[in-house]
Formats: structure tokens, C-alpha cells, sequence
């Protein structure tokens, strides 16, 4: 069946390049295909009718990394930068599929240099769960202090992240 929505998937983005919907099944049949590389032409697709989806250019991101090419990923996130210098989307999508990958060095960096440019209450929750993820629990602390103060509703998130510390002590 695979087959058979691949092809419906991509008869929608014909109609419609940017239907994110169809975008989305592709991501989930192509893999099972093992033609993942096939959805490229489609993201640069949506992207050439909507630049500005951040989804689309999250999915790029994803699909980058799925396919293990860290520089395509990378130079997909700059472009996505490039086109929304003042948002934090950019690099809270692209500092976690780093994560995700394994490397927390390389997503605390990418968080850091969106921190500089967009303003650290922007990512300092996501850097304070990296850090957190790194067993870096001082620094982890004083990050979730930080997003607490800006918003005490975060108060349970911050105690049960704090509280994996005990738990690796």
C-alpha cells in the first residue's frame, strides 16, 4: 500500500506544492520505500511556493538528517536563517534534530548563536533542556531559572528535568 500513497500523496502536491499534509505522509511512506532521498524535489518544491513554512523548512531539516548529510542539514538550516534573521524557529528546529542525533555539543552551539541573535529568552528553555541532556546540571539550573522567572507555569518542567539530576547523581 505504500506504493499506492506515495503516489496519492504526490498527486496532491502536484495540485497544491506547498500542502503540508501531503509533505507529511511522504515523510512517513518514503522510509518504508527506502526512497527517502525522493523527498527533496517536493520540500524545494513547497519551498519555491512558500518560503517562509516553517514546517516545510523543519521537515527539510529532518529529512537532511535522516538521510545522514549533516552539511545539506546545516546549510538548509542557514538558508531557513537567512530568510527569518529575527526568529528562533530556525535554531530550536535545527539544535534539535541535533539532539536528536546525539550531538548536544553542536545543538548547544547552534542554540548559542541563536541566543546572539534573536535574544536569549528566546531559546533558554531549549538550552537549558540540552544542558540538562549533557548532565551539565549547574548550568542547567541556572538556565531553567531563568525560563521560570519569565514564566512560573514552566515551574513542574523545570522540577522534574532538575529532578533527573539527583537521579544521575
Amino acid at each position: 500500500q505504500y506504493p499506492q500513497a506515495a503516489a496519492g500523496y504526490r498527486a496532491v502536491l502536484q495540485a497544491d506544492p506547498a500542502n503540508i499534509a501531503a509533505l507529511l505522509g511522504l515523510e512517513r511512506v518514503y522510509p518504508a520505500l527506502n526512497r527517502l532521498d525522493s523527498l527533496i524535489p517536493p520540500i524545494r518544491a513547497a519551498l519555491a511556493r512558500d518560503p517562509a513554512n516553517g514546517s516545510v523548512h523543519a521537515l527539510e531539516l529532518r529529512t537532511w538528517l535522516a538521510l545522514g548529510k549533516s552539511d545539506s542539514m546545516a546549510a538548509a538550516a542557514r538558508r531557513w536563517i537567512a530568510l527569518a534573521p529575527r526568529s528562533a524557529e530556525p535554531y530550536r528546529e535545527w539544535a534539535f534534530d541535533l539532539a536528536e542525533r546525539g550531538d548536544l555539543a553542536a545543538a548547544k552551539r547552534v542554540l548559542t548563536e541563536g541566543a546572539a541573535r534573536v535574544g536569549d529568552d528566546a531559546v533558554v528553555q531549549d538550552l537549558a533542556q540540552v544542558a540538562a541532556r549533557s548532565g551539565q546540571w549547574t548550568e542547567a539550573s541556572r538556565r531553567w531559572l531563568q525560563v521560570v522567572r519569565g514564566n512560573p507555569a514552566l515551574l513542574p518542567t523545570a522540577a522534574a528535568t532538575q529532578g533527573d539530576a539527583a537521579a544521575d547523581a
